[in-house]
């Protein structure tokens, strides 16, 4: 991660705006951070508006803590399913 004052990020926008899309660059306001700047370059729009929503991840937390299946269970699960279609 690169640590950048505004000041220097003003005068030098477009080298940390390429900068951002290898690594974050933290803006810094008197030594404090303030932003990280993340290069989304090769994103959608609809990609972008989804990493930044904080209630998509929200979602994604409880939707981790839920019980699981394994690949092997749920393929039987599924060919169990297609057998009793059948008949």
């Amino acid at each position: 991660m690169k640590f950048v004052s505004i000041r220097d990020a003003k005068a030098h926008l477009s080298e940390y705006l390429e900068k951002s899309q290898r690594e974050g660059v933290v803006l810094t306001n008197h030594g404090k951070p303030q932003c990280v700047v993340i290069g989304i370059e090769g994103y959608d729009m609809e990609e972008v508006v989804m990493m930044t929503n904080p209630n998509f991840w929200k979602m994604i937390e409880t939707r981790r803590k839920q019980p699981r299946t394994s690949l092997d269970n749920f393929e039987r699960e599924l060919a169990h399913r297609k057998k009793k279609e059948k008949i």
